[in-house]
């Protein structure tokens, strides 16, 4: 069984700030998870197994950080040793 650690969003210190989505480094892997999360609505929040193919376009479309547009989300390997992070305000972080 798999067991998620929590991840603590007061750390922020050790969060990275992104001007942009690291595309290159989304070829590290070939399946990502993506966790949607609703602004408003817990009951729509979406998990999604997805591979870096669909991905990395599915981003291009939804994010642009130079227009303050984005997708709340997270972005997670499969192993959970690396986390992308972005908000509906284009702001894009790793962890």
């Amino acid at each position: 069984m798999l067991t998620a650690a929590p991840i603590n969003l007061k750390s922020l210190h050790k969060w990275n700030r992104l001007d942009a989505i690291p595309y290159r480094a989304l070829e590290k892997f070939e399946d990502y998870y993506l966790l949607y999360i609703h602004p408003i609505h817990t009951y729509k929040y979406r998990l999604f197994l997805t591979n870096q193919k669909d991905l990395i376009p599915f981003l291009k479309v939804r994010i642009n950080p130079d227009r303050l547009e984005g997708v709340d989300l997270i972005l997670s390997s499969l192993d959970f040793s690396e986390y992308i992070i972005c908000n509906h305000d284009g702001e894009i972080y790793t962890l």
